[in-house]
Order: structure tokens, then C-alpha cells, then sequence
């Protein structure tokens, strides 16, 4: 989130595989339903890789009776009896357990009794569990309802309005079972769970911006008013900096009018607490605004006492020291944003003066004192939250970013060593510009394309999936307005292919095993799309047959967190009965058997099948190794048609680097796992 200087540092930092935003999902029903523009202009090409003689050997080999439907893979489960008009699901627990929440509100208000619904096997069969909560009616809020533990898979709580006070429901075992709260106080915003210990919560109620902050020790069960006058709090980071009852607040200790501190910037003390909010020790005043994460503690300040230009301090000690951080100075109009502190350094992107929609992103040293500039004119426009900076969770040290040129076009770029250098992004072998005097690439859309009305999904990438990255995009020379395609690599952003026509909603699931897509260009979509062999064959699967005349309005494609499950879920509601409707595919059923496991990895010393990933320096050198480190990995060679189940391990081996060494991947024998190694 990109927030002004007067107001919050900013953190835009959740891009980990456990934010809360991945196990809860909402949908809601429209009540006026317009069929898409888009619907029926869906291409219906035949893609190139249909006439591809694997895909085809596959299709007869191991589809023939899936796509014939002899062999059954859907199920499909209607809320016959539930008006509902909200819908928000938490995953909870492992292996297809999830908790329905639906609710009627209007303008904020609940106009109906919410139901609870329980689910073991992925939605297959719900069971109504609301009478476990309460045996009145309960009214579960539609936005900020639901909640799952970030660290904890059986703990979720829901935030019930009641004319008499506000309750929480709390389940320690994934919804077999609850209690009940009663609070002396409103929940604002969301639940923040402690990094360290899963017994600790914080919550808010807030009047304007001006919070008050709660703490339990118990899972909820009892809570504690610890501060007043809060404009943001956090708890300590996972960092051996701080422990388990570290929590960090900007205080207005002139309890100034909540009117007043919402509409005109006011200076915080920033206070630690080491004792879960018992005694507050100050450890800076003025503060503007602050940012933490990992062992990074930042704050803005005024450049000296009565000054409007800012400067910002760092410490990596919990604030016992501080240090100036080496970049400009900057006024109230402009604005620093911490983009990324995910591998032992900073990601900031200083604002540009004047409304020109861009600045500098410049990278730390590891004590986030020094820094170094890293890409010139990065895209972040002034308003909204439309950076397209991207950490790829799939590789270590890669980013993508997008960089306005002086024409006030948009490129994307991408960097493979932390930023050190960017590189525009290689575009598929083959594919033509339309311009041929001028130099193209694969340009890929992310949150500002969206927030100008491209359809397209986020570039998506997971940990469990090495070297795979799905995104949206165009073979031009600048960001383009026409409706994308999808395009993937499975080496970490070196090589680059055309998956699909036409923007999808995409998943990875089974540990990049399997890659799942539904098209985007129609609201009432009758086809998903799958491929077994990383992007390269797409098969198509009907789970509304095409003579019927069945609609479905899309709300979500849905995989269970980790992207490690095979069994996948759609989501929607009947056009004309308004009737919450679930499509479950399970597509392990297309499988014969499970992949097998090497015993022991075999090291590239041994040379088969060697092949070199195309990671060139900008002077056309083999790059060494990264950070120091040598990781080995196993994955699913693309033509074994195997699983890799739930319980698949990551399987990447992490050693120190002594010597310079070259990137490469290494297909091993006739097994199923295929050994690389990235150095």
C-alpha cells in the first residue's frame, strides 16, 4: 500500500505465501447481472499446441474418457436454501477442509441471519454448522467477517454485529467446534497475529484514523485495552531483534481530536512495548510515519524542527540505535514507499518532484543505511496503489518492475540479481512486432494495467512451483490496451512462452504439476483449461456441457493455499435464481499414479542432458553465483503425466557457493524428477 508521508510509511510486502488475503476469499452476488461485453468473442482458435503430437498422445492416452465424461472428475453443489448475497470462505485446517460464511447486508447494515457452512473434501458436501455458534440468529459481517490464523490452519474467528455488543466466534479445530466472546468493544479492520506465538491477537475500534488497541494472550478469549490515540501498530517482526510480546505504535500523546488528526498531519511518539502493552518505553519523537518488517525499523522525521522536507532513519536493532538512511530528503507532496524486505535488504522507491507518476527505486545495504540506485523512472503513479513492482516467489533474487520512458510510456523490466541490474523481458522465440524498427519484448500487465480497466490477473508465482511464472502480456515495444494473453516460463524468467489466448484467471496447483485456467473475456464461463507439462499442452474440460443452457455468473477459481492441492474449485451464482453454485473438479482422477522420489540427488558433475538456462549478464557472460548460495532442486519432468500430492516436499538444497558457477538444469534418467541446480 502507497501511502503519503504525512499519513504512513508505506509496506507493500505481502507477497509472503502466508498473508491472510490467501486464506480468505469473498464473493459477492450482483443484483442487476449484465452478460459481459466481451462474452462470445472469446477466440475459438484452435491453439498451436492442440496440433502438437504430445498433446495430441496425451488427449488419447490418458483424457480420452475424462473429456468424454465416462470418467467422472465434477461435482457440482448448489445453496438451494440459502438468499444470501455475501459470501466469504476461510481455508482451515489441511486437505480441502474450508468454513462458508454468507450474509445479508445493505449499506453496511445486516439485513439477514448469516449461514455457516463446513466443508471436508474440497465442497464436494457442506454441512450447515451455524447452530454450533449460537442458537440465535447470527450476523456475521459481510467485509472483515471472517478470519484465519496466518500461522495456525485449525484457527479461524468470525465477527459477529448483534444488537446487543459484538462477539467473536473462535475455532481451535478448524470449525468442528466454537466459542463465544462477548466484546466490550467494535472490531475495526482486521485481526493481527503475533509471528512468534500463536496465542497472541491485537485488534482495534477505531473513531476516524484514530485507533484503540487491544491485546489477548488467549486466542481472543479474554482481551486487554492497551494504548489510545494509535495511528498504526505492529507487532514485532520474526527477527531475534525483538520477542514474542514486542509490539510497536505511533502514539499522539496530545490525544488530539480524532477530526483533527485525520484530516491535518500530526507528529507521533513512536513507543515500544516489551511487555505486551503494560509499560511503553519512547523511542523517537516527531514521527511522522513508520514502517517495520523482519529486523527493519523505519521512520520519517522532519529534516530539523519546523522544517516541511523529511528525512528518514533506520535502525536494525529494535530502535535502540538509529541511522540516517543515504537518500534525498523529501516534502510533504512527496513520498517514500518500502516495496520489498524479503531477502536481507530494502526495496524503496523514492517519489520523483512534481505529479510525474514515477521515481527511483533504489536497493540497501544490509543495514538499510545505504543505498544504491537501482531502476530510474520506476512506475508508481501518485494516486492509488498501482506499483508493478513484483517479487517472484519461485526464484530467488528476481523481480519484475514496469518503467516509464520519456515519452511517457510504459515497459516492463525484469532483474535476476536483486535489482542490480534490469533487463527488458525476453520475449517468446518466434513472435513477430508489429512495428519491426523498433525493439520489442514481452511486456506484462500488472496492478496499473487493472486499475485502467485491462483484464488481466496479477503476474503469480509460488514457492512450491520452481522457476514457474504466469502472467499477462503483449510482444510489443510498450504496454498495449488490447486484451492480453497469458505467457509463462518455467526457468525463473530467462525464457518466456504463449500459453494461452486471451486473458484467464489462472492457478498453479500440485506443485506446478498442474496449471489451471478459466477464460476472463466472459462473466459466465463454460470451460477450464489445464496443462500437466508446465504451459507447454492445454486441454480443455467443459464443467457446464455446451448444449445446456446453464449459466453461471464467475466470482473465483479457487485452490487450496500452498498451490499444492489437485483438486480445484469455481465459483458463482445462478443469473436468474441468485443461488450460490460451486463447481469441484479433482484432477487427480486424470492421474495413474503418484510421481516417484530420488533416494539421493544426483550433482551435475555427471553431465546428462545438460542444458544451460539462457541467464546472461549485460555482457553476455554466464552469470555466477547469487548472494553466495548454491541451490539444488527437484521437479516433475514435463512428460511423466504423475502427481505430486500434498505432501510433496520443496526439495531445494541450499550450500554455500565457493567457486563462480553457471546456472543450468539437469534432466536426470527415466525418472519422474528431473534434478537442477541454480549457482
Amino acid at each position: 500500500m502507497k501511502l503519503h508521508l504525512w499519513f504512513v510509511l508505506a509496506l507493500t510486502v505481502c507477497q509472503k505465501c502466508h498473508c491472510s488475503r490467501e486464506f480468505v476469499h469473498h464473493f459477492e452476488i450482483s443484483q442487476n447481472d449484465i452478460p459481459s461485453k466481451l462474452q462470445g468473442s472469446h477466440r475459438q482458435t484452435r491453439f498451436r499446441r492442440d496440433a502438437d503430437s504430445v498433446c495430441q498422445s496425451q488427449e488419447t492416452t490418458f483424457l480420452t474418457d475424462v473429456l468424454r465424461k465416462k470418467t467422472q472428475i465434477l461435482e457440482k453443489r448448489v445453496f438451494q436454501n440459502d438468499s444470501n448475497t455475501g459470501m466469504a470462505l476461510a481455508w482451515a485446517g489441511t486437505h480441502g477442509t474450508m468454513i462458508v460464511v454468507t450474509s445479508q447486508e445493505s449499506f453496511g447494515i445486516a439485513t439477514g441471519a448469516s449461514n455457516i457452512y463446513r466443508t471436508e473434501d474440497y465442497g464436494k458436501t457442506f454441512v450447515n454448522i451455524t447452530s454450533k455458534l449460537s442458537k440465535e440468529p447470527t450476523f456475521i459481517r459481510k467485509h472483515a467477517g471472517i478470519f484465519r490464523h496466518t500461522d495456525d490452519t485449525n484457527k479461524v474467528y468470525l465477527v459477529s454485529v448483534r444488537p446487543d455488543g459484538t462477539v467473536l466466534y473462535i475455532t481451535e479445530d478448524s470449525g468442528k467446534s466454537f466459542v463465544s466472546v462477548k466484546l466490550n468493544f467494535q472490531i475495526d479492520g482486521q485481526l493481527h497475529f503475533n509471528p512468534k506465538n500463536k496465542e497472541y491477537l491485537m485488534a482495534s475500534s477505531s473513531v476516524l484514523t484514530v485507533k484503540t488497541i487491544y491485546v489477548s494472550e488467549d486466542n481472543g478469549k479474554n482481551w486487554k485495552r492497551i494504548a489510545d490515540s494509535v495511528q498504526v501498530f505492529k507487532w514485532g517482526s520474526n527477527s531475534k531483534v525483538d520477542t514474542d510480546q514486542t509490539i510497536y505504535a505511533a502514539i499522539d500523546s496530545a490525544n488530539t481530536h480524532p477530526f483533527f488528526a485525520t484530516f491535518f498531519e500530526i507528529k507521533y511518539d513512536l513507543k515500544k512495548s516489551t511487555d505486551l502493552g503494560k509499560s511503553w518505553t519512547t523511542l523517537m519523537k516527531d514521527v511522522i510515519s513508520f514502517g517495520h518488517q523482519d529486523k527493519f525499523l523505519y521512520v520519517a522525521v522532519p529534516e530539523k524542527a519546523g522544517s516541511s522536507l523529511r528525512k528518514m532513519l533506520v535502525s536494525t536493532d529494535g530502535g535502540a540505535s538509529w541511522d540516517r538512511t543515504y537518500l534525498p530528503t523529501m516534502n510533504g507532496e512527496r513520498f517514500f514507499s518500502v516495496l520489498d524486505m524479503n531477502e536481507g535488504l530494502v526495496f524503496m522507491h523514492v517519489d520523483n518532484p512534481g505529479d510525474t507518476g514515477h521515481g527511483t527505486l533504489y536497493t540497501s545495504s544490509g543495514k538499510g543505511m545505504l543505498y544504491s540506485e537501482s531502476l530510474q523512472k520506476h512506475l508508481y503513479p501518485n494516486y492509488g496503489d498501482s506499483t508493478d513492482f513484483f517479487r517472484v516467489q519461485s526464484m530467488r533474487g528476481v523481480y519484475i518492475a514496469s518503467q516509464m520512458r520519456d515519452d511517457n510510456s510504459i515497459h516492463t523490466v525484469i532483474s535476476y540479481n536483486l535489482g542490480g541490474t534490469w533487463h527488458p523481458v525476453p520475449k517468446p522465440p518466434g513472435s513477430t512486432c508489429k512495428d519491426p524498427k523498433k525493439e520489442c519484448a514481452l511486456q506484462i500487465h500488472g496492478t496499473y494495467s487493472r486499475s485502467r480497466g485491462i483484464i488481466s490477473e496479477l503476474p503469480l508465482s509460488v514457492p512450491s512451483a520452481t522457476g514457474v511464472i504466469l502472467v499477462h502480456g503483449h510482444v510489443a515495444d510498450a504496454l498495449q490496451t488490447t486484451k492480453p494473453d497469458v505467457y509463462i516460463t518455467t526457468d525463473g524468467g530467462y525464457s518466456w512462452r504463449k500459453a494461452l489466448d486471451g486473458p484467464h484467471h489462472y492457478h498453479i496447483a500440485d506443485s506446478g504439476s498442474l496449471l489451471v485456467a478459466v477464460p476472463a473475456d466472459t462473466t459466465q464461463p463454460k470451460v477450464i483449461r489445464f496443462s500437466t507439462d508446465e504451459g507447454r499442452c492445454w486441454h480443455t474440460y467443459d464443467f457446464i456441457d455446451k448444449e445446456s443452457n446453464e449459466t453461471v455468473m464467475f466470482t473465483g477459481l479457487l485452490t487450496e493455499p500452498g498451490s499444492k492441492a489437485l483438486t480445484v474449485s469455481i465459483w458463482g451464482y445462478r443469473p436468474d435464481t441468485k443461488k450460490w453454485t460451486t463447481f469441484i473438479i479433482d484432477f487427480q482422477k486424470i492421474f495413474k499414479k503418484q510421481c516417484g522420489m530420488y533416494n539421493e540427488l544426483v550433482m551435475p558433475k555427471l553431465k546428462l542432458n545438460c542444458v544451460v538456462f539462457n541467464g546472461l549478464n549485460e555482457k553476455g557472460n554466464i552469470q555466477g553465483c547469487l548472494l553466495g548460495k548454491k541451490e539444488t532442486f527437484k521437479k516433475v519432468k514435463k512428460d511423466s503425466w504423475c502427481y505430486n500430492g500434498a505432501d510433496y516436499p520443496l526439495n531445494i538444497q541450499e550450500n554455500p557457493a565457493h567457486v563462480s558457477g553457471m546456472i543450468m538444469n539437469v534432466i536426470m534418467g527415466s525418472t519422474d524428477l528431473m534434478v537442477g541446480m541454480i549457482v
